[in-house]
């Protein structure tokens, strides 16, 4: 049985696939403590009449991720409506363990096989203490995108927008990040860029600074002509340190 690190290793691309559910923030970070659970009991070996049943009482899965305080049967049974309407379980049941609430269930078989396959050079390493500091979606998600390249000297990423929609989400992604920087004792350089060849919104860039980054000096604030530039955040000593290979 692997050791409980309190951290998950998730394929990118089901990752990513996670980040676009219609899932409340609540049960996606649940999602993602059942998956650790199931890695703590090495549910992920290979199966020939698809993926093994995987159980865990209701306060070992909210243990870091919450929810505070909860009626486990209540909640129990919003997250199983949840996550069958979905498609992410095959099968899920609310049983009672001793005297605790406990959740029964089975992973449909497209997210086991990436999850007993995961190639080391493709995916993001989550912390669960931290997701269960975040409380939208917006943070979720971009806190799943900024692990992913929290590793590298000059790590960022591109968030790209609708026209339409862009300033709404630029509000959305700014209070985000602005929470996350708070949580990781980091500072986020972002800029809106515009389509080459029209004054159309395209995309936001995020450059991420932490203790582990070694950007080169100016290129921080490096930018397209014509990109509104934001810094959000400040540094903290001591911040979140940037997950190894393999943790």
């Amino acid at each position: 049985m692997p050791n409980d690190n309190g951290k998950i290793q998730l394929p990118w691309e089901l990752a990513l696939w996670l980040t676009q559910l219609p899932l409340r923030p609540t049960s996606l970070k649940l999602l993602v403590s059942m998956l650790h659970q199931q890695d703590l009991r090495d549910g992920w070996h290979d199966f020939e009449e698809g993926p093994l049943p995987c159980w865990a009482t209701f306060s070992a899965l909210r243990a870091r991720v919450g929810p505070k305080g909860a009626n486990d049967g209540r909640a129990l049974r919003r997250l199983r409506e949840e996550l069958l309407e979905a498609g992410i379980l095959s099968h899920c049941a609310v049983l009672r363990h001793e005297r605790a609430h406990a959740l029964q269930w089975r992973v449909a078989p497209a997210i086991a096989a990436q999850m007993s396959c995961r190639v080391a050079s493709d995916y993001v390493l989550l912390d669960l203490d931290e997701l269960g500091t975040l409380k939208t979606r917006d943070e979720i998600g971009l806190y799943i995108y900024l692990r992913r390249e929290w590793s590298k000297k000059a790590p960022q990423f591109d968030i790209a927008l609708v026209p339409e929609t862009c300033r709404a989400d630029l509000r959305r992604y700014r209070r985000a990040l602005l929470t996350l920087a708070d949580r990781l004792g980091a500072r986020f350089h972002i800029a809106l860029c515009y389509r080459t060849d029209a004054p159309v919104p395209d995309r936001l860039t995020v450059k991420i600074e932490h203790a582990g980054t070694r950007w080169f000096e100016g290129a921080l604030e490096k930018a397209p002509p014509d990109a509104q530039r934001w810094t959000i955040g400040s540094l903290r000593e001591g911040g979140s340190d940037a997950p190894g290979q393999g943790e």
